[in-house]
């Protein structure tokens, strides 16, 4: 026992997510000077951060997106454009801090045509930035009390940030086509994370990339192939220890897609350069002992407590599913008699929650039809969404949860149907489970005025159900060495009923 309390400081840090920002970016494309636009095939959008800067309640922000655009011109011929507009705004919450930690992201929500004309395209796109916070919370734990108090502690559990990490890679490939490929229309690709592990000072990942490439043959046919390319990566993270947790953000950052001949010279390949980009935070769980109750034989005592939330990162699930229906095309396009590819495919998570160990992910798988009408022999194009609605079972922690996470697209196909096209599309979802605790510890003791007693020679104490021999103690007033002193034979877990007896030494007043 010590004449003052000396305490200990812990500090718990748990991820916050901000309220997503939205803003709108418009652009205006332009062909060359002898190429005339009749009708636009597709329209994409890619975005990413540039750079951030943390203030009191504030992140300012800088990105860009990246606009793609395939159309017909006059001629009959495929041609296709690109465009990069930079943007810049803020999101905003009580929890970002100059000094503070952030990871931001930014997702292409919709894209929009406003006009077209033969020489130029406005074309706009909604974006989504998305922010988590690390958020600290300072707490000083009473480590050793006072003299003639007693306590009753209990083990809290939190997270503490252990490691980040934060890298520029590049990953390059070669492909063989099936076709011999003229032209490249249009490339898009997409980072699918298949696991992603602690170890010791680093972080690795798991990944694949799967590319969706549209060009034109030597017979002048608009086709697409899809490739994969699998790929790990280990990115420095100091203070990262084994089987951490991992918080992450990792994103293609920018690619490039180009024609080579083979070592036969009669066959194209395709050669891809991808700039890739990651950020991770790990997460440890760190436990800390916390007077959550005390009393005193001898003094009247005084105590100040608080109840704390903690937010525990329980880790990441991941599904493979698939979504499949049909979207309606409406009455006033062609219909659809063959589809050449599909554009633009992505998958949106609006909506997680759970009942039990059952998840259920709702949002919009989104994509770009090009296709065939044999009536008016033309090339078309449509933008379709489907909703969906997924359940899955998978194992969860008790207590009251949070979720935030993406999906990506893995393989997507579709085919005609009257005035309709069914969808296909195999998604792996990539779902963040956060658990939310209530604590509570004493943050102060106060020494008051010595008890008067007025306790008989005998007391006799009935035990209930699931007491110990603290409680027992604290109930009158007693200290735990007296009860068993007088109570030799008792074991703890005690008892319902269990009898204890209490004999004190009673000065009598002469």
């Amino acid at each position: 026992m010590a004449s003052e309390q000396i305490y200990e400081e812990i500090i718990p840090e748990h991820f916050k997510k901000a309220a997503p920002n939205q803003v709108a970016i418009e652009a205006l494309l332009q062909p060359a000077t002898d190429v005339k636009i009749a009708k636009i095939l597709t329209i994409s959008c890619e975005s990413e951060i540039l750079s951030y800067e943390a203030l009191a309640g504030e992140a300012r922000y800088n990105g860009r997106a990246n606009f793609k655009v395939l159309f017909v011109d006059l001629d009959g011929a495929t041609n296709s454009m690109d465009y990069n507009a930079d943007f810049s705004d803020k999101i905003m919450d009580d929890a970002i801090m100059p000094s503070g930690e952030l990871m931001l992201e930014a997702n292409t929500l919709d894209t929009d045509t406003i006009s077209v004309t033969q020489n130029d395209i406005r074309i706009s796109a909604a974006i989504e930035i998305s922010c988590k916070v690390v958020v600290k919370e300072r707490l000083n734990l009473i480590k050793q009390t006072l003299d003639d108090v007693y306590t009753q502690t209990d083990e809290l559990e939190y997270d503490v940030i252990s490691g980040k990490g934060a890298e520029t890679f590049y990953i390059s490939e070669e492909f063989e086509p099936k076709d011999n490929i003229v032209n490249i229309l249009l490339c898009e690709a997409a980072n699918i994370t298949s696991d992603v592990t602690a170890g010791l000072d680093c972080v690795i990942y798991n990944g694949m990339i799967d590319l969706n490439v549209i060009y034109t043959t030597e017979n002048g046919l608009i086709k697409n192939e899809n490739f994969t390319l699998e790929y790990s990566q280990e990115i420095n993270a100091p203070g990262a220890r084994i089987e951490d947790k991992v918080v992450y953000v990792i994103k293609i950052n920018s690619f490039t897609m180009t024609l080579m001949d083979d070592l036969s010279g009669s066959h194209k390949l395709l050669k891809g350069e991808f700039k890739m980009q990651a950020e991770c935070r790990t997460v440890a769980i760190t436990k800390a002992v916390a007077i959550i109750d005390a009393f005193s034989v001898s003094k009247e005592i005084k105590i100040t407590g608080e109840s704390i939330d903690f937010t525990k990162f329980f880790g990441t699930k991941r599904f493979d599913e698939t979504i499949e229906g049909s979207a309606n095309l409406g009455d006033e396009l062609p219909s659809v008699d063959k589809v050449i590819c599909l554009t633009s495919s992505k998958v949106q998570v609006a909506n997680i929650f759970n009942e039990g160990n059952k998840l259920t992910i709702e949002g919009v798988l989104h994509t770009g039809i090009i296709y065939w009408n044999n009536e008016y022999e033309t090339r078309n194009s449509v933008s379709v969404e489907l909703p969906y609605s997924l359940t899955v079972k998978c194992e969860l922690p008790e207590g009251m949860l949070e979720f935030d996470g993406n999906a990506c697209i893995m393989r997507i196909s579709a085919r005609p149907k009257k005035g309709e096209v069914e969808l296909s599309a195999q998604v792996k979802f990539c779902i963040n489970v956060y658990c939310k605790k209530v604590g509570y510890y004493i943050k102060d003791i106060e020494l008051g005025e010595i008890k008067i007693s007025r306790e008989s020679a005998i007391a006799v104490y009935i035990t209930k159900q699931g007491e110990k021999l603290w409680d027992v103690a604290k109930a009158l007033h007693t200290t735990p060495q007296n009860i068993l002193m007088n109570n030799p034979n008792l074991k703890e877990p005690l008892p319902s009923g269990e009898r204890i007896l209490i004999y004190r030494q009673i000065s009598a007043d002469i």
